[in-house]
């Protein structure tokens, strides 16, 4: 019974404190994104294999709204690695659930709220029992520590409930490879225009000159005698 009780004000708890929070002062991102810690913007949401944790090797989620409840925030979060959906799970204390992933159509929603105070600008997500996507109590922000639905007592200064966003880097495109040369580029073969080639074509040209004129010379004489 005392154990019950607890679990109904930590979830009360957590539900005050997301209402607390105005929704829908931003818009949800519509392409994958990492999801960033806002306590520790070098680490992102990844899965872990086992489970979820901050990494500084984000993953890309994406959000996919709730058609029957879009006036109310709701979205599945979407691990685009495989297309599953990051769920509370039911192993595991209540006020820390592990996550996990499955199927979308087994998935729990989570109702996507926006901090829109100017010193804070941030992102917490809120699970049908009210528990926040976060850092277990007392769990340092190091690449590695797991994430859950924690059930938050109080107000905390500490980050470990809030996200960010980062687009995705666009991919660079692979260089296009240049068209082979087309015949009329095939360079060809040019005479030489300077130094040594010029003289040797200069003489050849002397030479070829001077046998012309030997041929010509020789048909005179010939034409004279005969007529003589």
């Amino acid at each position: 019974m005392i154990k019950q009780c607890s679990r109904v004000a930590l979830i009360a708890s957590g539900l005050m404190l997301a209402a607390a929070v105005p929704a829908h002062a931003a818009e949800l991102p519509g392409e994958p994104v990492t999801v960033q810690l806002k306590g520790a913007p070098e680490l992102a949401l990844a899965w872990g294999g086992d489970g979820a944790v901050i990494a500084s090797d984000g993953d890309l989620w994406s959000f996919r709204p709730v058609e029957a409840m879009v006036d109310a925030g709701e979205v599945l979060i979407v691990h685009e690695d495989g297309g599953e959906c990051l769920t509370p799970s039911e192993s595991g204390p209540p006020e820390a659930a592990p996550l996990e992933l499955v199927d979308c159509a087994d998935a729990e929603t989570w109702a996507a709220v926006f901090d829109d105070i100017a010193s804070n600008q941030d992102w917490r997500f809120t699970d049908p029992e009210g528990r926040f996507l976060g850092l277990a109590p007392g769990v340092e922000p190091v690449d590695g520590a797991p994430v859950v639905a924690e059930a938050v007592l109080g107000t905390s200064s500490v980050h470990d409930q809030e996200w960010l966003f980062e687009s995705a880097p666009e991919e660079t495109p692979p260089p296009q490879k240049e068209s082979p040369e087309s015949p009329s580029e095939v360079a060809q073969p040019k005479l030489p225009t300077t130094g040594a080639g010029v003289a040797v074509g200069a003489a050849g040209a002397v030479a070829a000159i001077g046998a012309g004129v030997g041929v010509l010379m020789w048909l005179r004489r010939r034409s004279l005698r005969v007529n003589w």
